[in-house]
């Protein structure tokens, strides 16, 4: 699994280290539906079947609209060169995410993105709501075929229907577009996780949206396919009892059609910072800053983003396991733990604290809470 890691981690930074961007083409921030260890980028980690997922975080982003390397702007006068100048602009989003485990391998999901508010500076052609609310439905399945809670191999599925009226980078009337990512992930030492994401973005655009009352175009044409890369670490520190959180995350065009300015400015590529905090077993706290590492659309200068995530539920699996007593289970955790079996316990007092001894669970959770309640004192590894 490392080796298989290794590999395709060496190939993604290759190609830039690229990242998924599965949202609306306004926002390059997309948190996963479930937030099992990364924030935009999916682990293959699965919701315990009947556990659900809820979340909501905001992010505020400046100067995420539109760039061109060649557009120049008449009016008032003259000629007002605008290559390489970012469209002056701010933008708070939310997004409203829903996960379901439906079994030990397969979950399912649903992101509802918003435009909470949007301000414009910039007097030329750039693009920009003048209404707010839902921008699209990002419904999401995902399978796991390798692997378990430390790592693994999976699929993502999702879809974009677009809600955004008039939106010039899907076109007028544009069909879902289609995301297929192929997702891996593994644990290093006891404390970091490493994953990746590589997909491809299907679009159905709709024809070129023209001005009603010139007949003429504006100066963005609908986006077309792309292929979309991501990496993601993350690193737990116990002296702050969290996990610090690094992605990088973009995209590129790949129709032969589009042409070389055009596709510099539709790609996206930016990294982030995060810091992950259990303020119990069912509630997360989400925070952290990005910028971007290229002029492209919906790449900000910089964006802030937080978020909370609580999980609910009572896990379906556990109806279905055959209870077995066990051997030797220490009474300070009997209760918290009864489902858990442990051999070659150590006897009689020793002033060994590097003691051995065999645990089987029928869950992770229930392993990575016993394991540290086997002794008596906190000095027992």
């Amino acid at each position: 699994m490392n080796k298989i890691y290794l590999f395709l981690t060496s190939l993604v930074f290759a190609f830039s280290a690229r990242a998924n961007l599965v949202g609306t083409d306004y926002q390059n921030f997309n948190p996963t539906y479930s937030s099992l260890d990364f924030v935009t980028v999916h682990s293959s980690e699965i919701l315990r079947p009947c556990l659900c997922n809820i979340g909501i975080f905001f992010d505020y982003a400046k100067n995420t609209l539109t760039y061109s390397e060649s557009y120049i702007a008449a009016g008032g006068g003259g000629i007002t060169d605008l290559k390489g100048i970012r469209a002056k602009d701010s933008m708070t989003s939310a997004d409203v995410l829903i996960g379901f485990g439906v079994s030990e391998n397969f979950d399912l999901g649903l992101t509802l993105p918003f435009v909470v508010s949007a301000k414009n500076d910039d007097p030329y052609g750039v693009s920009y709501f003048d209404k707010f609310g839902l921008t699209e439905f990002r419904p999401s399945a995902k399978y796991r075929f390798f692997g378990d809670q430390t790592g693994g191999l999976a699929a993502v599925l999702s879809l974009n229907i677009d809600q955004i009226k008039d939106n010039p980078f899907a076109g007028s009337k544009p069909g879902p577009t289609i995301n297929i990512e192929f997702v891996g992930d593994t644990t290093v030492g006891d404390s970091t996780k490493l994953g990746f994401n590589i997909g491809y973005r299907k679009r159905n655009p709709g024809d070129r949206i023209v001005s009603p009352s010139t007949g003429e175009a504006p100066p963005f044409v609908p986006y077309k396919d792309s292929v979309i890369y991501s990496v993601a670490a993350a690193m737990n520190v116990p002296v702050i009892k969290s996990d610090v959180i690094f992605e990088i995350k973009g995209g590129t065009p790949v129709s032969s059609d589009v042409t070389q300015d055009t596709k510099r400015t539709q790609q996206g590529l930016e990294w982030g910072v995060g810091l992950r905090h259990d303020f119990s077993e069912t509630l997360h706290f989400h925070g952290g800053l990005g910028t971007k590492l290229a002029n492209a659309q919906a790449s900000p200068d910089y964006r802030v983003h937080v978020g909370l995530n609580f999980n609910f539920g009572s896990p379906c699996d556990q109806a279905q396991v055959e209870r077995v007593e066990p051997r030797y289970v220490p009474e300070t955790v009997v209760a918290q733990l009864p489902r858990a079996v442990i051999t070659n316990v150590p006897v009689g007092e020793s002033d060994k604290i590097d003691l051995e001894a065999v645990i089987t669970a029928v869950d992770p959770v229930t392993y990575a809470g016993y394991k540290y309640k086997l002794g008596p004192t906190a000095e027992i590894n």
